[in-house]
């Protein structure tokens, strides 16, 4: 038999917290008298309970967000500790003018401004032109000089061009922007960034700004009838004026990726979706017999585009070759264009082609920041660098925009519904039968939001340098009707039924 069951006191305060009773008062006698040290040791388990009852209660409701748990973690990069939320600030005046009864002239200023939008930044700076270890790069060097059997250090390079080799063989071997770091050691490359023991540090900043100003010019309101042959006449027609710029193709977009990740502010401009012109005009009214037109037509003027200049190789040593400001991003815009020029200050392909001639003749066969790098540091001569392909585009020209060059297209379409009402049941059931054309006057549009011709200038076709009227490969096409406007001439029947 099991002892008397001796009530359970709280060592410190004296106060018994269970007398062996449960369910309803019954005696739980014959259970083991208390073990020396377990009370202690449920008394320390409940009081962290509590505390962390307490903590955890002082933060509800408003604990830490799903962001905010993941603040310094994300798919892309890390965020900036200094994290802002995005905002804009909207400004508009205008003045309205009543034309005629029901019919109202309004002219208005639209100004919004955008800041702290998601830009990408590089902090290591991997492949940046400042960042060139020469003990790193003699190693690299060595390691191709061994397999081609030629001396070590730079007295080897002559051997190595002799062999064949080229600033590929090199850029296999570790000269250039690579991030080869791992945790047992730092990285072996040339040009291994700002700290050798990390490898690329993407933070997500909130540096982004945009801005659109525009004028815009509506008219709506009621026409009068034109006798018998139109009645019931509405209208309403908007012309805008306007200019969308910013730091990043899409300010919405949760991750834009660095162009001048030495600037990030620098590369602004005409974003992907500005449109200088943009009108719509929307009439609807009755003719003879009762039947309807309503009519949409829409004119805008054309997107921009990028003008970039395309990798050549695309391995670690495109900092030899298109990497022209020395900040470790390769592939950057032609000099002497911004965000979105072609289109708005490159307004023709003659316009293009004089600035890919002066690419061509003045910046092609020339050494980049990184190449300079490597030739202050002694590693190579000007003639080795150029004899091995290490020249800005690989020292191969640009081609220019072929004569027929087409620009970026304008987007224009009409759409047209023909319906006639008929009444039913003493007038409580409407049927309107319906036929909808969309593209009336079929005209052939292009360049529809992303799938505008490409802004790299490799002369290929469907690039803005390589593509004609003849080999125009993206017009307007998919979808249906209302899914997608500008697409060759489409119809459609319809009926609506109204109780």
């Amino acid at each position: 038999m099991f002892p008397p069951f001796q009530p359970v006191q709280d060592p410190r305060s004296g106060e018994i917290i269970w007398d062996g009773t449960c369910c309803g008062g019954q005696s739980i006698s014959g259970l083991p008298a208390n073990t020396p040290g377990l009370i202690d040791a449920v008394l320390s388990a409940r009081d962290a309970f509590q505390a962390a009852s307490r903590a955890a209660a002082a933060h509800f409701p408003s604990g830490p967000t799903t962001f905010e748990r993941t603040l310094h973690t994300s798919l892309f990069g890390i965020y900036d500790p200094s994290f802002s939320t995005p905002y804009s600030f909207h400004f508009n005046a205008g003045i309205q003018r009543e034309l005629r009864p029901g019919l109202v002239l309004s002219v208005d200023y639209l100004s919004q401004r955008g800041v702290h939008s998601i830009l990408e930044r590089n902090f290591n700076r991997l492949g940046a032109a400042d960042t060139l270890s020469v003990p790193n790069a003699l190693a690299v060097m060595d390691g191709l000089h061994r397999v081609l059997g030629c001396p070590t250090g730079t007295a080897g390079v002559d051997c190595a061009i002799a062999a064949g080799a080229t600033i590929s063989d090199y850029g296999a071997y570790g000269l250039g922007g690579c991030g080869w770091a791992s945790p047992g050691s730092p990285n072996p490359c040339a040009f291994p960034g700002m700290n050798s023991n990390f490898n690329s540090m993407a933070i997500l900043g909130m540096q982004g700004k945009s801005r659109y100003n525009a004028l815009q010019v509506q008219v709506r309101g009621a026409l009068p009838n034109l006798g018998s042959a139109i009645k019931d006449w509405s209208l309403m027609t908007s012309y805008s004026l306007g200019r969308y710029a910013a730091t990043s193709e899409d300010t919405a977009s949760f991750y834009n990726s660095f162009v001048y990740n030495d600037n990030l502010l620098a590369f602004y401009g005409p974003a992907t979706l500005d449109r200088t012109h943009m009108l719509n005009v929307a009439s609807l009214f009755t003719i003879p017999s009762g039947v309807r037109l309503n009519s949409i037509w829409r004119v805008t003027s054309a997107l921009p585009q990028t003008v970039m200049v395309p990798t050549v190789s695309g391995g670690n040593e495109e900092i030899f070759l298109t990497d022209f400001d020395g900040d470790g991003v390769s592939g950057e815009p032609l000099p002497g264009t911004n965000r979105g020029s072609f289109g708005r200050s490159i307004s023709s392909p003659a316009a293009l082609n004089r600035l890919i001639s002066n690419f061509n003749n003045n910046v092609v066969g020339t050494f980049t920041p990184a190449a300079q790098a490597l030739i202050r540091a002694g590693l190579f001569t000007p003639s080795q660098l150029t004899a091995l392909g290490a020249v800005a585009n690989g020292g191969h020209p640009l081609p220019l925009a072929p004569d027929g060059q087409v620009m970026l297209d304008s987007f224009i379409t009409t759409d047209l519904r023909i319906s006639r009402p008929f009444k039913l049941w003493r007038e409580r059931i409407t049927i309107e039968p319906a036929v909808e054309v969309f593209n009336l006057f079929n005209v052939a549009n292009y360049d529809l939001p992303g799938y505008v011709l490409g802004g790299a200038l490799n002369g290929a076709v469907g690039s803005i340098n390589g593509t004609t009227k003849a080999n125009r490969p993206n017009r307007a096409g998919f979808g249906s009707g209302s899914f997608a406007p500008g697409i060759p001439r489409a119809w459609q029947l319809a009926v609506r039924v109204s109780f």
